[in-house]
């Protein structure tokens, strides 16, 4: 059996593009999976850039939230490894 891979809710970019950042919780919730997955693959992905403010919380771009959603595919639905 294999997992099954949920439908991630990225808007589209005309909606997208409208914030300038998003918080680690809100793009965790698009892609439906942990905030600490995120933290790994931006550990993993050197093309992953979120800001950090001096709490270091972390703030999505939106062409971050574009390569998550990239990474996302080629990982969970592709099965890239």
């Amino acid at each position: 059996m294999s997992a099954s891979v949920h439908r991630v809710e990225v808007p589209e970019d005309a909606i997208l593009f409208e914030k300038s950042y998003y918080s680690i919780g809100a793009v965790s919730e698009m892609f439906k999976v942990n905030p600490s997955l995120l933290r790994f693959w931006e550990s993993e992905f050197s093309i992953l850039k979120p800001k950090k403010n001096g709490k270091g919380d972390r703030f999505f771009r939106p062409q971050d939230v574009k390569n998550l959603q990239l990474i996302y595919h080629l990982l969970r639905e592709r099965k890239y490894t």
